[in-house]
């Protein structure tokens, strides 16, 4: 029955929403322990953008990619980051809405003179007013309808667990949201 196979798919869609919302306000609840292990950044945004492409075509989205195989690994809690980059992938689609751009690009920096990997994600969807930038990494602060406003605030702290920056800012069409992220966690021989 085509009916009964649209309200299933609507189903699905709304387990995995629902699923993804526990998810979030569980790792914000409970500190999450962080697990350093060498972290190929460039494998762990291909995963997330792979696994965002099909929705971006949806939407007539267009997601491009500078990842340079190039790029230096680097110490981290791989399925955190990944999460980062998932939250700022998402929001990024959620802001174009529809026919627009999103821009990820990885390369290599510094933060606060050691070396570091720099990742942005730069959407074209009009740019965050100065009220929302002020409330951006709040917690439960949200400008989405069904958005819980955690996935910043938790990406803002998985960051800060890893010694790193996040930041973000306006630019001629939309927003770039910048990572970066020390190569070695302070400390480590």
């Amino acid at each position: 029955d085509p009916q009964a196979n649209q309200y299933a798919g609507i189903i699905a869609r709304e387990v995995r929403r629902m699923e993804e919302m526990l998810g979030n306000i569980l790792s914000f609840s409970k500190k999450q322990p962080v697990c350093l292990d060498q972290c190929n950044i460039v494998e762990a945004l291909q995963e997330v953008i792979d696994l965002e492409n099909e929705h971006c075509q949806k939407h007539d989205i267009t997601i491009s990619s500078d990842l340079p195989m190039s790029l230096p690994e680097i110490v981290g809690d791989y399925r955190q980051l990944r999460q980062v980059f998932h939250n700022l992938l998402v929001n990024a689609r959620q802001a174009v809405a529809e026919q627009g751009e999103i821009a990820v690009r990885a390369k290599t920096g510094s933060i606060r003179g050691e070396a570091a990997v720099v990742v942005e994600v730069e959407d074209t969807g009009g740019g965050i007013s100065p009220e929302v930038m002020r409330n951006i990494f709040n917690p439960f602060f949200s400008t989405f309808a069904k958005g819980t406003g955690l996935g910043l605030s938790i990406s803002h702290r998985i960051v800060a667990y890893h010694h790193g920056e996040i930041e973000v800012i306006n630019v001629e069409q939309g927003s770039r949201f910048v990572v970066t992220l020390p190569l070695q966690q302070p400390g480590a021989v």
